[in-house]
C-alpha cells in the first residue's frame, strides 16, 4: 500500500507538472505568435516605406524638372513682354511719322543746287 500511495502521489505531481508546463507554454506561444505578426506587419511597413521613398525621390525629379521648365517659360516670356514694348515703341513712331506732312520737295540736283565739292570747282564763277 505504501507503495501504491507514492505512486499515486508521484503521478499526481508529474500530472500537476505537465498542467503547468502546459499553462506556461500558452503564454510563451502567444508571446511569439504576436512577436512573428509584429515582424510580418514591420516588414510590410518598411516595404511600403520604401515604396514611398521611391515615389518621393521620383516626385522631386520631376519638381525639379518643372522648376527647371518654369525658369525657361520666365525668361521666354520676359523676352516676349521686351519684344511687344519694343514694337509697341515702333508702331507709335512710325504712327507719327505717318502724322508730319511730307518734307517739301527738293530742288532738281544741278550745277548750282548740287552741294558736292566736285559739282562747286566745276561751277562757273560767281560774277
Amino acid at each position: 500500500d505504501g507503495l501504491a500511495a507514492q505512486a499515486a502521489a508521484f503521478r499526481a505531481r508529474a500530472d500537476l507538472a505537465v498542467a503547468r508546463l502546459a499553462t506556461a507554454e500558452k503564454p510563451t506561444q502567444f508571446l511569439l505568435q504576436a512577436l512573428q505578426e509584429r515582424d510580418a506587419h514591420a516588414a510590410r511597413l518598411r516595404a511600403r516605406l520604401h515604396a514611398a521613398e521611391k515615389s518621393a525621390a521620383g516626385a522631386v525629379a520631376d519638381a525639379e524638372g518643372l522648376a527647371t521648365h518654369n525658369a525657361r517659360l520666365e525668361a521666354e516670356v520676359h523676352k516676349l513682354v521686351q519684344h511687344r514694348a519694343e514694337l509697341q515703341h515702333l508702331k507709335h513712331h512710325v504712327a507719327r511719322l505717318r502724322a508730319q506732312p511730307p518734307p517739301p520737295p527738293r530742288p532738281p540736283l544741278g550745277p548750282r543746287n548740287d552741294p558736292s565739292p566736285l559739282a562747286a570747282a566745276r561751277a562757273p564763277p560767281k560774277p
